[in-house]
């Protein structure tokens, strides 16, 4: 069983949602089941309600978890284990009221005699639970760096219930990982740390079962740092807001770091019958839009003409070519075809320099017969209107895109001309 377990912060940037997929993905290769984590142990309501919308966002990528676990679900069982770790000596209640990530810890409440903490019961003291830190090293087993060790100083003292008798993550999901079966996992180097304190935790449990790793280097910026930034441009759901695919995300994620990959266009279904982790190369990587863009507008392009005007509330291929045509003119995302599109299918604003003509034009067009060809549509507005030209073509490009710039009119027009009265209209 493999699992994805959300970020304490419940925010899902790319970097996050790249973990999950390849979870998801080696889970399915390897015939076993998938299981999603929710960390909402953290009091914040603001964060609680964050990581509740990660099962939502992620089935927008079809990853579809068999259990998704709650971690609060299972807080009573969580509380059970630190108290028998405290009854066992293995932990030990804290008054040091000090935050979560305050590390080392100076071990001042370590040996509290029975009266003392008798005393804590009585008056109802506030007091946390922490682990001792183990006397050994605690090594890792990772499918790309071999065995790592962390020393006893590094596991420390770490928390378990918080003053609130709420368990932390790393406890909770330590506890849940072993009811759940969990023996693989694939995450960022930067949870080496915390997988080596939950192995403490089993341990000292007396839970056997080994969890075997793979851990992979972070997504960089495009200045070669860290993304930790839970929200702006790397932000999983603002990537969808501007019309990114979730086909073509997939896609970039899993591009990322693999060594000769025998596609550089695929779906999720598509790679699973191909890809190895094993081709992945374990450093930080970094993420780029730009190549997003391109791989996003590849996707589109992708699409037969009907299946990618119903992207745009149409249900026409003719309106799918159209788009197309603004995808060779650069445009990438829905959010920048959707704009070319209201551009074409608004009222336009016969404003300006071209005041005149664009109202000219746009009455003859209303009453004029239907017409078969481009060229017999541009002679009747050429007679009826007595503009020539620039004078012609820049008012009448105007009228019917909104714009001076963008595709060839005559393509524009064979397309689109059954809407051609619903196109030229002027604001009133």
């Amino acid at each position: 069983m493999l699992r994805y377990a959300s970020p304490p912060d419940g925010a899902l940037h790319v970097g996050e949602l790249r973990v999950a997929l390849l979870n998801y993905l080696v889970a399915r290769r390897r015939g076993e089941g998938f299981m999603l984590w929710i960390d909402d142990t953290r009091p914040q309501e603001k964060i609680r309600a964050r990581a509740h919308e990660i099962p939502a966002i992620l089935e927008k990528f079809a990853i579809q978890p068999e259990q998704t676990l709650y971690a609060r679900e299972n807080l009573r069982r969580h509380q059970q284990l630190a108290v028998r770790l405290a009854e066992e000596k293995k932990a030990f209640l804290c008054l040091c009221q000090l935050p979560e990530e305050e590390h080392p810890y100076s071990g001042r409440c370590m040996e509290m005699s029975p009266e003392e903490i008798r005393q804590i019961r009585e008056k109802q003291l506030p007091y946390t639970v922490r682990i001792r830190k183990p006397a050994q090293a605690v090594t890792l087993t990772d499918r790309y760096r071999g065995d790592v060790a962390f020393s006893p100083a590094q596991i420390d003292h770490f928390l378990l219930l918080r003053s609130d008798g709420s368990a932390t993550g790393e406890f909770a999901l330590a506890c849940d990982e072993m009811t759940g079966g969990i023996s693989y996992v694939i995450q960022e180097a930067s949870r080496m740390l915390p997988a080596a304190r939950q192995s403490h935790v089993r341990r000292s449990l007396g839970f056997d079962q080994e969890v075997e790793y793979a851990h992979l280097g972070g997504l960089l910026t495009k200045e070669g740092k860290p993304l930790r930034s839970p929200e702006g441009e790397y932000d999983v759901l603002e990537l969808l807001r501007r019309g990114y695919l979730p086909d073509a995300i997939l896609n970039y994620l899993l591009l990322l770091g693999y060594r000769e990959p025998p596609a550089r266009l695929f779906t999720l279904p598509e790679a699973m019958e191909w890809y190895d982790p094993d081709r992945l190369d374990p450093e930080p990587v970094p993420f780029l839009l730009e190549e997003l863009r391109e791989l996003n507008r590849a996707h589109l392009e992708r699409l037969d003409d009907l299946p990618l005007s119903r992207l745009f509330r149409f249900a026409d291929p003719d309106v799918g070519r159209v788009v197309k045509l603004f995808l060779r003119e650069g445009a990438a995302t829905l959010g920048e075809l959707e704009e070319r599109l209201g551009a074409i299918f608004s009222p336009k604003r016969c404003e300006g320099p071209h005041t005149e003509a664009m109202r000219t034009l746009s009455a003859l067009i209303l009453e004029a017969p239907m017409m078969g060809s481009y060229e017999e549509f541009v002679r009747y507005l050429q007679e009826r209107s007595g503009l020539r030209d620039e004078a012609l073509y820049g008012p009448l490009r105007l009228l019917m895109t909104g714009s001076l710039e963008g595709p060839d009119l005559s393509k524009i027009y064979s397309l689109l001309n059954p809407y051609i009265t619903e196109i030229v209209r002027c604001q009133h």
